[in-house]
């Protein structure tokens, strides 16, 4: 007897007629005697941990107002002044005006965006003209790429993507009452003679040339440049008018001061001060302790403005201007205030969207109104180790702080998250946990002063006199300590690596100290958003051992192994070709020739992938198109482009349009605009101006679906005219075809990852589109399931590939392509999208195959009714695979006797049908008997020659074993016992295994299967013992029970090497006696083991070898992962191997053996094993930490495995 392989590359069947039904009692299909399978919409091998719960402490000292470069711009464009229009005498006046003064030089009015930056109040693309400052109804908003905007907008794009994935906090520097506004002047600072003009941009030695602030300034009769005009007639300088350029030695611009002067007000706009300075070197004449205590000062006794004595502080950055003569231009406003050495709670930590208004109105732009409730780089100095003292109290739950703060508590969940911390800083600590001052380590300050540190070789400070630095290094230690990691990010040119390198080792030691290896610098605003996501991914992955995870298996082709992945909670997903080579050598870091997301090497699905005019190469299904050839008689393959969906689709697109702000309506002006707009958001993650999610990656996780790889057609067909479709498509485009939960089968150029098209399948998809893009989004399914391929011969004779798949939980239908020429792929090729009010979940694979009806061969797609349909019974469909229509549907409940019914289909459980597998009668390729399991524990038989012949005979009901055998039958029912001693059902949820009965046993075939379930929520915690099964079918249609099978026991063992294994623990030596007995069966269970051991992924056959994983979930509430074994049994008699299996070695040395007793199976870690896949002789599993594991597999099939770890 021969047996169709369950493998991709599988002959596939179709059917006809109509089965015979035992009674017509059985329910409708609108209402179900059956309890419904409480679905889990998430995957459950991820590990349950709770929210983390973040921090950003966001520096809001004076400097944060600067750009990126340094230069401080906040309220630029808006400097007025009185201008006189009619001159009395050379500075008398009879009118004036009011007008813009430093618009070329000081105060400019608009800036060019850069890239990655979007205004915050004018928006605006990289490379246009926006304002520095918009009024706003008389209040001046900062419009600018200030270091505080480019901050507040990456972290508010963080915590809108991240939202209800983490839960954030914020926190700034505590500052003294009500923010102090203050008007701003830029400063610069004269050579050693003073200043000097001239006409060239390029300046003497040793000086830089600016714009001149009053040049012609005698045209507009400025009072303030006619003041700086007389003092340098007096000293004997021209050039104040008529020269174009000021030569300076250093401006507050610059990165290294990042400063202005704040004042009240009553200053001229232009003004020098002069005669001094007082005393001539800060740094000879002061000490370090006079820094600290705040009696540093510079004063100058003149000023062209008459205004006396002059004097000025140090600044954050340490910097005093001592030059001969100082220039102030006025530019804008800006804030000056005292700080407490305390953090101040600005937005308390909160889960989900609690606090989304509050972190609205923290990280609006600033204004000049003080009473507005946004940040305000207001903090004259950086007091992070009093703000991260802060820090700590709040985090460790200390309610009343060290600083005298009292915090709120933390938010409590049964399963709380891991706690951390998010600098976002452009300078140093300058502020002791005494309230002393420092200047910042690397400044001009700190080397005047003698303030030093050195660095150990990982980092870490190795000495320093710097008590700020100190502080604020135990501060991030005590959080360290606590389990709380602190993320340091440096922002602008004043900690960029390049420029300073002090400043760099600085913060790179308040990483290590906070367990984070190395501080992020971001010169420019997508940088600074992309570390904030490389953080937060990094977070991600730390709270779950499976944040990325591999799913269920990998397929093979070309040399390269294709594997899947998502991310958990984000909802990304990502698709790898990696190098078989690499993988089978044993390298941690295979090499990776494409993948469809990510970066190194860049991810190959864009925006654009899919683009191809008006119309996407991208398709889908309309129910309502007219059709024929169909299964419902109407339905079209159609664009996907809103003028080609039913419109049903189009109103469940529209779902929750109505419930939008109004504001929000406006933007999208009608629903179907907003259903539109979803649609692109699919293809490019257009976020409608911010109204929809900002995706991490345009391809959505990747839990169940397995790649499929499609090459050239095979050439096991010998018929004339497959050989010429085989020849003629021989040089086809090799292609992977895999499903992703945003909606999507996705079809990608095998050899270079380009996207080629993508389907959109109907059938309870488009019901949830709509949720989708929302920001509040909560995971669910949607192109869930694995798709089958094959080549079929149409009813016409002509051959193609047909391609079809299912949606596990994400909807109830079973669709299929027309694959033969990919890369020419149009609405056309769509076949069909089948639904039935019988059909539920669709968690069942379709196997496409031949079959044979009423005596003519034909090809079929068959599945099973998957979960929760409408009638709730466990139906089989067959279909045929070129067209779709619906040749036959099974109800296997109602094809066996009432009595063996009763028991077999318990309305008390769930029921519903999982993948089939197919066997051939040993005539040719024909189908001829389906294999299925149930989640009732039954392995149902059904003689399709009899089902779909019934002029040959059938009989719908067992027999003694003589005569014809019935048509369906149930082989096996499987059972457990609960907590309780309740024998229950133990569900089949995989596909069998079958394969001719070898030599030594009767005639027929061995079907393998296993028992286990992990679909739901409560399955985390079900220990009910489950098994793993090998039976001999003969044909006879009869029900084998238990006692008819030999028991197999196992246990766990430790070898020497303290590698965990699995050994018999009974019954081991007893070969199965095969005239009383039908198989074998081995309960997972024994001491030694993780209870709730199962089987949840499909097995596999090598030569004699049965290969498979088990997987036990935690059964703890919190954290912690599941544990994987893989297995390698004697197929035939369910037992060791007599020679070793398991090896230490990757030499087939140091066999894995405990008291004498070879391994039958191996741990693979605390984490999800997926199904093994065989490329020749090798083995990969893939693991839930993201790798792939390789074994050898030597021949003959009796010898023994190569093991190698890659753990």
């Amino acid at each position: 007897m021969q047996c169709l392989s369950s493998q991709r590359n599988v002959l596939i069947m179709m059917l006809g007629t109509v089965l015979w039904l035992l009674s017509a009692t059985w329910a409708s299909a609108s209402t179900s005697p059956f309890p419904t399978l409480p679905l889990a919409t998430i995957p459950l091998i991820s590990v349950q941990y709770g929210a983390p719960q973040i921090l950003f402490v966001l520096d809001n000292s004076q400097s944060m107002d600067g750009n990126l470069a340094g230069a401080i711009m906040t309220g630029s464009g808006t400097v007025s002044t009185s201008v006189c229009t009619e001159p009395d005498g050379w500075w008398g006046c009879q009118n004036t005006t009011t007008k813009s003064v430093n618009a070329h030089t000081s105060s400019p009015s608009d800036f060019t965006v850069p890239s990655g930056f979007v205004p915050p109040v004018t928006g605006g693309s990289p490379g246009t003209r926006e304002p520095y400052t918009s009024d706003s109804n008389g209040t001046l908003v900062d419009n600018s790429p200030s270091r505080l905007n480019v901050a507040k907008a990456a972290i508010e794009q963080a915590y809108r993507q991240w939202n209800g994935v983490m839960d954030f906090g914020l926190m700034d520097y505590g500052v003294q009452g009500t923010p102090s506004l203050y008007t701003t002047w830029v400063y610069d600072m004269s050579g050693p003679d003073g200043f000097t003009f001239g006409d060239s941009s390029t300046a003497p030695n040793g000086l830089e040339a600016l714009p001149n602030p009053c040049y012609y300034a005698n045209t507009q009769s400025t009072n303030a440049c006619g003041q700086i005009h007389t003092f340098f007639e007096n000293q004997g300088v021209s050039g104040s008018f008529s020269d174009p350029y000021l030569y300076i030695q250093a401006s507050s611009d610059a990165p290294d001061i990042n400063d202005v002067l704040y004042a009240s007000g009553g200053l001229s706009t232009n003004f020098i001060t002069y005669n001094g300075p007082s005393p001539a070197d800060p740094y000879t004449s002061y000490n370090l302790q006079d820094y600290n205590n705040g009696n540093i000062s510079e004063s100058y006794s003149s000023s062209t403005s008459g205004y006396g004595g002059f004097s000025t502080s140090p600044t954050n950055a340490g910097y005093v201007p001592y030059s001969p003569q100082v220039w102030y231009s006025e530019r804008g406003f800006g804030y000056d205030n005292n700080v407490t050495n305390a953090g101040h709670l600005v937005v308390p930590i909160a889960t989900s969207n609690a606090d989304a208004s509050d972190f609205a109105t923290a990280l609006a732009p600033e204004t000049n109104n003080p009473a507005s409730g946004e940040i305000k780089a207001d903090a004259v100095n950086a007091t992070m180790a009093g703000t991260l003292q802060s820090a700590y109290d709040y985090l460790t739950g200390v309610s009343l702080g060290s600083n005298g703060n009292r915090y709120p508590t933390l938010p409590v969940s049964s399963c709380n998250g891991k706690k951390y911390v998010i600098l976002v800083t452009d300078g140093l600590p300058t502020v002791g946990i005494n309230g002393t001052l420092w200047p910042p380590l690397g400044s001009a300050a700190a080397a005047g002063y003698g303030v030093t540190a050195t660095f150990h070789k990982n980092g870490s400070v190795k000495s320093t006199n710097d008590h700020a630095l100190t502080d604020t290094i135990t501060a991030i230690t005590d959080l360290a300590n606590q389990g709380i990691k602190t993320y340091v990010v440096g922002l602008g040119a004043g900690v960029d690596p390049s420029k300073d390198p002090a400043a760099a080792a600085t913060l790179k030691a308040m990483a290590v100290a906070g367990g984070t290896q190395d501080y992020i610098p971001a010169k420019t605003p997508a940088a600074l958003s992309q570390a904030l996501t490389t953080i937060l991914q990094a977070i991600e992955a730390q709270q779950s051992t499976t944040g990325v995870s591999l799913n269920s298996s990998s397929e093979t082709g070309a040399n390269l192994v294709y594997q899947a992945s998502y991310i958990t909670k984000l909802w990304t997903g990502n698709l790898k070709a990696e190098s078989l080579s690499s993988i089978l050598s044993g390298s941690a870091s295979p090499t990776v020739q494409w993948q469809a997301s990510g970066s190194l090497p860049a991810g190959t699905l864009t925006a654009n992938s899919l683009q191809n005019g008006a119309t996407p190469n991208v398709f889908t299904w309309n129910p309502s198109a007219s059709s024929t050839g169909t299964s419902n008689g109407n339905g079209l393959g159609e664009p996907f482009v809103w003028a080609d969906l039913s419109p049903t689709q189009q109103n469940e697109l529209e779902t929750g349009y109505t419930a939008l702000p109004e504001a929000q309506q406006q933007v999208f002006g009608s629903s179907a605009a907003y259903g539109q707009a979803i649609m692109q958001w699919m293809l490019n993650g257009n976020t409608s101006g911010g109204i929809f999610r900002s995706p991490a990656s345009l391809l959505a996780d990747i839990v169940n679906s397995t790649p499929l790889y499609v090459g050239a057609p095979d050439s096991g067909n010998l018929s004339p005219s497959y050989q010429a479709f085989a020849t003629d498509h021989a040089g086809r485009t090799p292609m992977v075809y895999v499903g992703a939960n945003g909606g999507m089968l996705y079809g990608f150029n095998a050899d270079t990852g380009t996207p080629v098209f993508s389907f959109v399948p109907s059938g309870g998809i488009y019901a949830r589109l709509s949720a989708l893009p929302q920001i509040g989004y909560t995971h669910q399914f949607y192109v869930n399931g694995s798709p089958s391929e094959a080549s079929i011969q149409t009813s016409s004779g002509q051959w193609e590939s047909v391609l079809a798949g299912g949606l596990d939980s994400g909807g109830q239908s079973i669709y299929a392509l027309n694959v033969t020429n990919p890369t020419a792929f149009t609405a056309s090729d769509v076949l069909w999208n089948f639904t039935s009010p019988d059909l539920g979940d669709t968690y069942s694979q379709p196997q496409i195959t031949e079959v044979d009806v009423n005596g003519t061969p034909t090809w079929v797609a068959l599945f099973g009714s998957g979960y929760n349909s409408p009638a709730g019974y466990p139906y089989l469909f067959i279909v045929n695979a070129a067209t779709g229509d619906l040749i036959q549907s099974v109800n296997l409940c109602a094809s066996i006797p009432a009595d063996e019914a009763a028991q077999d289909c318990n309305t008390r459980y769930p029921d519903g049908l999982s993948t089939p597998a197919l066997a051939t009668n040993g005539s040719g390729l024909i189908a001829s008997t389906v294999y299925v399991g149930d989640l009732q524990g039954n392995l149902w038989r059904i003689n399709l020659q009899q089902l779909l012949n019934p002029s040959q005979g059938t009989n719908p009901a067992s027999d003694s074993g003589t005569g014809t055998p019935p048509t369906v039958s149930v082989l096996y029912h499987a059972t457990t016992t609960n907590s309780s001693g309740t024998v229950v059902p133990a569900p089949i949820t995989t596909q069998p295994l079958v394969t001719p009965a070898p030599s030594g046993a009767p005639a027929g075939n061995m079907v393998f299967f296993g028992t286990g379930e992990l679909l739901t929520t409560q399955n985390l915690t079900n220990t009910n013992v489950q098994s793993v099964y090998g039976i001999l079918d003969t044909g006879t249609g009869k029900t084998i029970t238990q006692s008819q099978l030999q028991k197999r026991g196992i246990m766990g063992a430790t070898t020497a090497s303290g590698q965990n294994i699995i050994v018999a623990s009974s019954n081991q030596a007893t070969d199965i006696d095969w005239a009383d007995q039908d198989g074998w069966y081995m309960p997972l269970t024994g001491s030694g083991l993780p209870v709730g051991l199962r089987v949840i992924t499909h097995l596999d056959l090598n030569l004699n070898r049965l290969i498979f994983s088990i997987y036990a979930p935690n059964v703890a509430t919190c954290g912690g992962s599941g544990q994987s074994y893989l297995m390698i049994l004697n197929y035939l008699q369910g037992r060791s191997f007599g020679q070793p299996q398991f090896y230490a070695g990757s030499h087939f040395t140091d066999p894995l053996t405990s008291n004498g007793k070879n391994a039958m199976g191996a741990s693979l870690g605390h984490q999800y094993a997926g199904s093994p896949t065989q490329t020749g002789n090798h083995l990969l599993v893939p693991l839930g930490n993201g790798r792939i594991k390789s074994l050898s597999l030597p021949s003959p099939s009796v010898a023994p495995f190569g093991w190698r770890s890659l753990l």
